[in-house]
């Protein structure tokens, strides 16, 4: 097995300059939290503050953090890809403990590694991660197989880092539905969380013919479809905003009545392009027509350019509000950072930002694309933390930004409301964040090393 190096890079802050975590819910949601983040890197982790992780899988080339989820030991569990020595996408799950060491007890050496579920000895790649009550790891992304075809894909480990063969009795499964030819991004489960009732509930896209569903799937526990939902497992939408083109889930929230919400886009047609989508499902998997009335929120043009808006990530607040974050077209043709907050009825949130998305432009100074990736909600002061990434004077950097429950900057975390990590070597993006059980954040992406790409970690204090 190849080693792992870890390898630390010199960052700066710099100023931003435009004008809750649950353990069942994969990285988004709430938890109480013992005081709220100040925006500043704590250099107990790692000796600065950051670590970073490249050639876990032996390619030489990219290793990349898309989740994260914290234990009740205040280990840091990542989930995403590294390229072997084929060039091909394996599945990586990495532990960190709290000191920003790889956990030597789990798996091999710090991490867990696994190619061909579907059995094409392709791409597997890791999207998301949960943990379930006893603290198995479950994660989702996709598997190629032979034909080639993307195929929906969980993996359930142990605390150890080892497949659960209690799972499917191989400790994974994958799944295919029988149309459409997924010549492109085919079924790929996009983030994942476990219900109160601990079923795996899975949010993505599927193939539809020549276009993609929105989709969500529920497992039960043995790694079978839950046929209770939807009558067989999955629930699928196309043509949420109206258009006949590509839909996705990106990520989703269940609410505390067991309500599920997956967000997105759904393609809107030729002169708006996509559109963002918030869609509610009961627990049966039934569209809940009493959220704005259809029981699908869509938005196109929440930062003035009337193109394409996308939801990335959710989380629901304390007081049941679903918010979305992801991006959207300026009237530049440039991409901004937006967060929406729908009330309980499915409309925009008068309380926050006067009922209107907020968007963050020229997060990092240049006048390029911003996307945010991350999402949390203090649930003892309503904070809400975004993280992603924006074009800086010459490449991508990482942003951490902090808003008020009524959608106005905070202007007490790192530097008026944001903090900037600046790499030198290339783009780097955070693409997932989470609290650890001190009420830190934990961000994790990728950081670019002059030739490839690196898994990030940063911790924030």
């Amino acid at each position: 097995m190849p080693s792992s190096a870890v390898k630390l890079l010199f960052l700066t802050f710099t100023v931003g300059l435009f004008s809750c975590q649950n353990k069942l819910m994969g990285g988004f949601g709430k938890i109480e939290v013992p005081f709220e983040p100040s925006g500043k890197l704590d250099t107990s982790f790692a000796g600065s503050g950051f670590t970073t992780i490249d050639n876990t899988a032996g390619g030489s080339s990219h290793d990349v953090g898309n989740s994260v989820v914290v234990d009740s030991q205040n280990r840091i569990i990542v989930a995403g890809f590294s390229t072997n020595g084929s060039t091909d996408r394996d599945m990586v799950v990495w532990r960190f403990l709290p000191d920003g060491t790889l956990d030597s007890s789990f798996g091999s050496g710090g991490y867990f590694i696994h190619n061909s579920a579907a059995g094409g000895n392709s791409d597997d790649e890791a999207y998301g991660v949960a943990l379930d009550s006893v603290e198995n790891i479950y994660v989702t992304g996709y598997s190629t197989n032979s034909t080639p075809r993307e195929v929906l894909a969980i993996w359930k480990l142990t605390s150890a880092g080892a497949l659960d063969t209690s799972f499917n009795s191989t400790g994974f499964v994958t799944y295919i539905p029988g149309g459409g030819t997924g010549s492109s991004e085919g079924e790929r489960g996009r983030s994942i969380t476990i219900d109160a009732s601990g079923r795996i509930v899975v949010f993505g896209q599927g193939q539809d013919n020549d276009d993609k569903d929105s989709k969500v799937w529920r497992y039960l526990a043995t790694g079978t479809l839950d046929t209770s939902f939807n009558g067989d497992g999955e629930f699928a939408v196309h043509g949420s905003a109206g258009g006949n083109g590509s839909d996705r889930f990106m990520g989703g929230a269940i609410n505390s009545t067991g309500d599920i919400f997956g967000v997105g886009y759904s393609w809107s047609g030729p002169t708006d392009g996509h559109d963002m989508i918030a869609v509610k499902i009961d627990s049966s998997g039934n569209i809940s027509t009493g959220f704005n009335s259809t029981g699908t929120f869509s938005e196109n043009g929440a930062a003035g350019g009337n193109d394409t808006d996308r939801a990335v990530v959710a989380a629901v607040d304390e007081s049941q509000r679903l918010l979305a974050a992801g991006s959207s077209r300026d009237g530049s043709s440039n991409t901004d950072a937006v967060i929406w907050r729908l009330t309980t009825s499915g409309t925009l949130d008068s309380s926050f930002n006067s009922g209107s998305p907020v968007v963050l432009g020229n997060i990092a100074g240049g006048d390029g694309a911003e996307e945010i990736k991350g999402l949390l909600v203090s649930s003892s002061t309503g904070a809400i933390y975004v993280t992603g990434y924006s074009a800086g004077a010459s490449d991508d950097e990482v942003f951490v930004t902090k808003l008020n429950d009524d959608g106005s900057l905070d202007t007490n975390f790192g530097t008026d409301g944001t903090t900037i990590f600046t790499g030198s070597n290339g783009n780097d993006s955070a693409n997932a964040m989470a609290f650890d059980n001190d009420g830190k954040i934990i961000v994790v992406g990728k950081i670019a090393n002059g030739t490839d790409a690196d898994l990030a970690i940063w911790r924030i204090e």
